[in-house]
């Protein structure tokens, strides 16, 4: 398998109906692959749904399956529109984003207390099963065959060479400079000394 085929890919999903939620759309593209990540896109003011979703698959066949299944097809009265999301630059550093919600008393979804987002009565399409959790999961950024041309991989090059350098610069022996000291009577100029 090609490494294009087993990074994340987003498929950009539009003219959704509005009342579907996020595990409603969880559920829905889960049937395609792997979802790691659905995003819907949200009116600031009202955070009522524009009908525009981001579903991040595990791989880039599993997206074109979606794409292959979803686009101009129709949803709930509606004609889905979907094909792969135009990368800005930014994949990198909201792939690495991990949401932590605090107040597990309350659904994100709708605000009331008492259950999760997965077992919200406004999901449409019913509650879902809640994702395994895995425990001891490292990614490391640091692997051979790793070639990842993101500007996150990019910063993480530079920082690693900073450190490298001044681990370097710590461990080398001390070279005599010269050092500047202010004239002892009163001028702008400055003397050398040994």
């Amino acid at each position: 398998m090609e490494a294009s085929h087993t990074r994340d890919c987003t498929v950009y999903v539009s003219n959704f109906a509005f009342s579907l939620t996020n595990s409603d759309l969880h559920k829905i593209f889960g049937q395609y692959g792997t979802v790691n990540k659905v995003t819907i896109v949200k009116d600031r003011q009202t955070r009522k749904s524009k009908g525009i979703a981001f579903i991040v698959y595990k791989s880039q066949k599993e997206a074109s399956n979606c794409i292959q299944h979803t686009n101009h097809k129709e949803m709930l009265g509606r004609i889905l529109k979907s094909s792969i999301a135009k990368d800005n630059g930014r994949t990198e550093e909201f792939a690495t984003q991990k949401r932590t919600y605090e107040d597990k008393t309350r659904c994100f979804e709708c605000g009331q207390e008492g259950h999760l987002s997965y077992q919200c009565p406004s999901n449409a399409l019913g509650s879902r099963e809640p994702p395994k959790k895995v425990k001891g999961t490292e990614k490391f950024l640091h692997d051979e065959g790793d070639q990842d041309d993101s500007l996150g991989a990019a910063i993480r090059y530079e920082q690693q060479q900073r450190t490298t350098q001044e681990q370097l610069a710590s461990t080398t022996p001390n070279i005599r400079r010269k050092k500047f000291k202010p004239s002892s009577y009163f001028s702008d100029e400055e003397e050398i000394s040994d």
